[in-house]
């Protein structure tokens, strides 16, 4: 008789009395599967725009649930350059889904808090979706600050070595720090006007 593979579990999933999270930390069909398989009135535009490419920030009321993109910068160390996170979010009265990358540490602090890794953490403060949603938008635009700092920095550096410096490097310095601060508004500005629509897929 054939030995039947039980499916790999690929979503987090925080059980706590009256309120569950899951989390997706590498969004993929077979994920977003398992996700339809418990959440069934999930509408499939919703689900497919959880995979690639980036949808732009939007709120769509749903007969069961919110489902919400939102974008964060996020910065490369490698290439030195701010780059842009999508977070979606399906939100109903007893739960919260979010399905991201990984880039965002504010949801892999979150990960290690309802796992007990970190003590800090007070999860027994998080009951419900709306405690969830403030812990993680709040810890998400903190983490934009450092940026912010960094970018300013940078700026005050350029300014002080602008006229040191006749190899170039500080006019690429320019254009790098430049093309920062445009990325940092573009991603963020988005959020000022969210509003319900169609896809754009």
């Amino acid at each position: 008789m054939a030995v039947t593979k039980a499916k790999k579990q690929l979503l987090q999933v925080f059980d706590r009395p009256g309120f569950t999270w899951v989390d997706i930390a590498k969004p993929s069909p077979e994920a977003l599967d398992q996700l339809r398989d418990r959440f069934p009135y999930f509408l499939d535009i919703d689900l497919r725009d959880c995979l690639p490419p980036f949808q732009r920030p939007k709120l769509l009321p749903r007969e069961k649930y919110l489902f919400m993109v939102l974008l964060f910068p996020v910065f490369n160390a490698a290439s030195r350059t701010i780059e842009s996170a999508e977070l979606d979010l399906f939100i109903g009265p007893d739960f919260v889904i979010s399905n991201h990358t990984g880039e965002l540490k504010t949801l892999a602090d979150l990960v290690d808090c309802f796992e007990g890794k970190k003590a800090v953490c007070a999860v027994e403060e998080i009951s419900n979706p709306a405690n969830w949603i403030h812990a993680a938008l709040s810890g998400l635009l903190i983490s934009c600050f450092p940026m912010l700092t960094h970018i300013s920095n940078d700026i005050a550096t350029l300014e002080s070595a602008l006229f040191k410096e006749s190899d170039g490097n500080t006019v690429r310095e320019i254009l790098r720090v430049k093309n920062n601060i445009v990325d940092f508004r573009k991603i963020m500005q988005g959020h000022k006007h969210i509003e319900g629509g169609p896809t754009r897929r």
